[in-house]
Formats: C-alpha cells, sequence, structure tokens
C-alpha cells in the first residue's frame, strides 16, 4: 500500500500525492501536481525540474507549492 500525501492550498484546492513524491507546481505556467509528473535532466547531478504543462524548470520550487499545508495522515 503506497503512502498518501494530503495537500491543502490557501484556495482550498486539494492534492494527494504518492511517497516518495512531493507536492511540486510552476511559477511560470500556474500548474500544480505532484513532482512524480514533472520531468527531470538528472546526469549524476540534481538536476533541473521541468512543469509538464509548460516545460519551465524549477516546478520543484515553485512558490504555489510552497504555501500548502500537509495535512496529518491518519495512521
Amino acid at each position: 500500500m503506497t503512502d498518501v500525501a494530503r495537500y491543502t492550498l490557501p484556495d482550498g484546492r486539494e492534492f494527494a500525492v504518492p511517497d516518495p513524491y512531493y507536492l511540486a507546481s510552476c511559477d511560470a505556467c500556474g500548474w500544480v501536481g505532484s513532482s512524480e509528473e514533472c520531468g527531470t535532466d538528472y546526469w549524476g547531478d540534481c538536476g533541473d525540474v521541468f512543469c509538464p504543462k509548460c516545460y519551465s524548470d524549477g516546478a520543484d520550487c515553485g512558490q504555489v507549492a510552497e504555501t500548502a499545508v500537509m495535512e496529518p495522515r491518519n495512521d
């Protein structure tokens, strides 16, 4: 069974993100979702994380995702 983290944004939108992923967002186009959907350019270093909608880099540190509140898990 996969653990799922639940996040709520200040505007009320909710997201469920499976482990080991995290909530990501794109400042360029406004996309928000699981980092599982993002592309990367990993070549043995800490590569960039790309938005799956507009392909801008930096989706791993978007401002919208940083405002989300992680809901406590009911284990």
